[in-house]
């Protein structure tokens, strides 16, 4: 617009004052014009768009980082290109606008507030301006990534769900042993006591020894039931238990884990790759 603008007021200074300096302004104008346009539309057919993940795994809340990388001549005008670009949510479509500047640098997208689900990223087309704004190209551009963006944990009181305690031996109730990880009882000091499990705080509360008596070492599995009929949502919100559950310090250090019964079948998660695989899976149920 401030091209033609200007060339309307050289015209216009020309015919009532013309001058031949005008006409050799005129046609240095209209030649880099000229030149811009045809440097802008090589570029636009020879520009690469891609997108490149930058992190491993996203948990909603945190910002998700996409490398929008695009390369184009060596000697290309210094374009803006504007994209528009998809997210295939599970559950629903979004529609968001991105923008980039200059050509050669390697923007980072960065997407924050994500609610957990499986995502497509796609670029639908960019818009390319060239030099004093005079020539805007449109192209298709095909390029596409996808992520999953995992719940959040949520602490809840795990003691509350069905749980049941294994041995060697299979199924069994808590029993007297050499495990002091977890005391079975509390009693009066007998002889053959080892001293140093000495209650202290309940032998002063008696005035009289008291001693901590070991368990015996066994794996204590919890059972987490999950409903047939839950909404994505509703299903998020167990994803996010389930997963402190399952990476819960305390739980891991007494070489606990959990079963999770899904859709009639039960999924043992002991490791983080068999909890993510099963999340993923769960986000595949949903959108089929």
């Amino acid at each position: 617009m401030v091209l033609i603008v200007f060339v309307a007021i050289l015209l216009q200074i020309r015919q009532d004052y013309y001058h031949p300096l005008i006409d050799l302004v005129l046609s240095a104008t209209i030649l880099l014009a000229l030149f811009s346009a045809v440097q802008t539309f090589i570029s636009s057919r020879r520009v690469k768009i891609g997108l490149e993940e930058t992190g491993t795994q996203y948990v909603e809340g945190e910002p998700l980082n996409i490398a929008l990388n695009v390369s184009t001549l060596k000697f290309s005008p210094n374009f803006r290109i504007k994209i528009s670009r998809r997210i295939l949510q599970t559950g629903e479509t979004k529609r968001i606008k991105l923008s980039g500047r200059d050509h050669n640098d390697k923007n980072q997208i960065i997407i924050e507030n994500l609610s957990p689900g499986t995502y497509a990223l796609d670029i639908d087309h960019a818009v390319f301006v060239g030099f004093f704004r005079l020539l805007y190209i449109f192209r298709k551009i095909k390029n596409s990534t996808s992520f999953i963006v995992y719940p959040r944990p949520e602490e809840f009181d795990y003691k509350k769900i069905p749980v049941f305690k294994q041995n060697g031996d299979g199924i069994t109730q808590m029993q007297k042993g050499d495990d002091y990880s977890e005391v079975y009882e509390v009693r009066e000091f007998m002889d053959g006591d080892d001293i140093k499990y000495l209650h202290q705080a309940l032998t002063a509360k008696y005035n009289k020894n008291m001693v901590k008596v070991g368990s015996k070492s066994e794996r204590v599995i919890y059972i987490y039931y999950l409903d047939d009929d839950l909404s994505f949502e509703q299903m998020v919100g167990h994803l996010r238990k389930i997963i402190y559950l399952c990476q819960n310090k305390k739980i891991k250090e007494n070489n606990s884990f959990c079963f999770v019964r899904y859709r009639n079948n039960w999924k043992i998660l002991i490791s983080n790759s068999q909890l993510f695989k099963f999340i993923d899976q769960v986000y595949k149920d949903y959108e089929r």
